[in-house]
This record gives structure tokens, C-alpha cells and sequence, in this order.
């Protein structure tokens, strides 16, 4: 089971006039810990098993925490009328319950994209560095790109346990740069 975790404000809530089936709206904003969803989160974010934190998750699972995923921003895109824009897609704005479902979270940066017509919404920028929209940095034109480029980040941090920005030979690099270095360096090699 999916759903959508705390952090909706009742602004939000009382435009989006869509539910899914496991999905519940209450009318106060109790935090992380009260999910929208028919039963408790146990509120621990997705860490992905990084050096000195967990055992790394293994590859069913990273699938089914990305699938989860997927279909909570799915829904707040496609489902929500009016579409909701997360804003701020992260790895730790993923809760796992017991069962580890993922559960979209932290919803004190979204918009609404509240004409059908509306491609962008003009705002100032927000976000958390690695996950943010290069489109969205420059022009500060929010789109539903802007949660798909998150997602994807959040893809390549489940596909490699990297997180979004790695310290390299003392330098920071983005995954996606590292990822394409790599690529193009297999590339090379005649690997790929």
C-alpha cells in the first residue's frame, strides 16, 4: 500500500477535490507522523542504506520503494484536481511504514497548478540543493518537470546507495554528473 504523508496544509487540501482509495484528508496538519493514508506510518525516511546507517536495501525492494514512490507523484500530478507540485522531492520526504511502502511526505513547499490550461507558475525558488530543477533555478518557472527531474535524482540515489551530492577528490559532484562520467567513460571502454 502507497499513500501520501503529513505536511498538507488545509489550503491544499480543501482545493484538491480528488481522493485516491487509500487516501484519507484530514482537516488539521498533525506532521509527519499522521499519514493520509488508512494506517500509521511508522515515520522513518528512506536512507537507503548508506555507510554507517543500515544494511543497503536489496534490489525488490529498491523496486518497490521506487514503484511506491512513483505512484504517489502520479497521483498528486495526474489525480489531484488540481494538480499538486511537491516542490521539494527528496529521499527523506519518502516515509517506509513497517511493511516498507513508501509514502510521499513533507508537503510544506507545494503548489497548486490550479487551471488545467496553466503550464508553469512563476514563484520564487525553494527546494533542497541536488534535487532542484536546473530549468526551475535559472527562470524560477515552477512545472511538473521540476518533481520529475527530483524523482529521477531519487532514482539514481536507489540505483547507486550515492547520495544526491557526493564529496569526490574534495569536490562536490551532482549524481547526475557522476552518472554520466560514468556512463560515457564505459563508453569508452566499449562497455555500453
Amino acid at each position: 500500500m502507497w499513500g501520501i504523508c503529513g505536511g498538507f496544509n488545509r489550503r491544499l487540501l480543501s482545493k484538491s477535490n480528488r481522493t485516491h482509495g487509500h487516501v484519507h484528508i484530514p482537516w488539521k496538519d498533525q506532521g509527519l507522523a499522521s499519514c493520509l493514508v488508512d494506517h500509521q506510518s511508522s515515520g522513518e525516511s528512506w536512507s537507503l542504506g548508506l555507510p554507517s546507517e543500515q544494511e543497503p536495501l536489496n534490489w525488490p525492494t529498491r523496486l518497490r520503494i521506487a514503484v511506491g514512490a512513483a505512484k504517489g507523484f502520479n497521483y498528486l500530478h495526474n489525480d489531484c484536481s488540481p494538480a499538486i507540485i511537491h516542490r521539494d522531492l527528496k529521499c527523506s520526504n519518502i516515509l517506509l511504514d513497517k511493511n516498507l511502502d513508501a509514502k510521499v511526505a513533507d508537503f510544506g513547499l507545494s503548489k497548486l497548478l490550479s487551471h488545467s490550461s496553466l503550464t508553469h507558475i512563476t514563484t520564487g525558488v525553494k527546494g533542497t540543493f541536488g534535487y532542484l530543477y536546473p530549468e526551475y533555478a535559472q527562470t524560477e518557472r515552477l512545472t511538473e518537470k521540476s518533481d520529475a527531474y527530483a524523482f529521477g535524482v531519487i532514482l539514481l540515489e536507489l540505483l547507486t546507495g550515492s547520495k544526491a551530492i557526493m564529496q569526490n577528490s574534495g569536490e562536490y559532484v551532482h549524481i547526475a554528473q557522476w552518472n554520466l562520467l560514468l556512463v560515457l567513460e564505459l563508453q569508452q571502454q566499449g562497455l555500453v
